[in-house]
């Protein structure tokens, strides 16, 4: 039986303004479980992903690999990879090979290895030659590939995805689909897109003003009622 490896109890978050953005919620994670955390417009799935990276002050207990995230952040984030829903909120180099290997880099890593590392994860993802371009002048397509290289780079074994389909069109839709179902490792997808989330996960969490509304298998998304009452049809 697959191992339990992020455990949320209680986690509650207000915004700076006061207002409560999730309120106590609790969930488990299972590894190499690919998990939608879907919801309407503001009901905290961002939210909920900032907080399980450690980079939100929450209330409650997110632990991850046995270790408590507020703890031990900088340690879990090495075995996490985050594709944030911008691109250019993650690009932020001259090149994609800088943007790539930062990460790489800050953890101090020889040249030598990070340049293989690097050419391994763009021939993965299908843009081997893109190294030396500028991510300002890639379409918006390619920025999130570059941005997918830059969470894979490191060989997380969790990978976490903020509605990785958002502006694209249906055949860069079709091509990252397939790149996400082919990663073999525990996965967390915030996202709208109900018929990728039918071909990617196994199971799903329903956020409704900041609290679970639903969680379970994938079946639950066969339940229109469901799906009407979190305004996801």
């Amino acid at each position: 039986m697959s191992r339990t490896i992020i455990e949320v109890k209680n986690l509650s978050y207000k915004y700076p303004d006061g207002k409560q953005a999730l309120k106590n919620i609790s969930f488990e994670i299972k590894e190499e479980q690919k998990v939608a955390l879907l919801g309407a417009n503001g009901s905290g799935k961002t939210t909920l992903l900032f907080c399980l990276v450690g980079l939100l002050d929450y209330e409650g207990t997110i632990k991850i690999f046995g270790q408590d995230v507020k703890q031990n952040a900088k340690e879990i984030r090495k075995n996490v990879g985050f594709v944030f829903e911008n691109p250019d909120d993650q690009l932020f180099n001259l090149t994609v090979f800088d943007d790539v290997a930062y990460s790489l880099r800050q953890q101090g890593y020889k040249e030598d290895y990070i340049k293989i590392k690097v050419r391994e994860v763009l021939e993965k993802l299908e843009i081997l030659g893109y190294e030396e371009r500028q991510p300002y002048h890639l379409s918006y397509g390619e920025k999130k590939k570059v941005c997918l290289a830059t969470a894979l780079v490191n060989s997380p074994k969790i990978l976490i995805l903020d509605e990785p389909t958002s502006n694209l069109d249906p055949a860069s839709v079709r091509e990252f689909k397939q790149m996400i179902k082919n990663i073999k490792t525990t996965q967390i997808i915030a996202t709208h897109d109900i018929r990728f989330v039918k071909e990617v996960c196994d199971s799903v969490i329903i956020l409704k003003n900041g609290e679970i509304f639903s969680y379970g298998d994938i079946s639950l998304l066969e339940n229109s009622e469901v799906l009407f009452s979190t305004r996801l049809l």
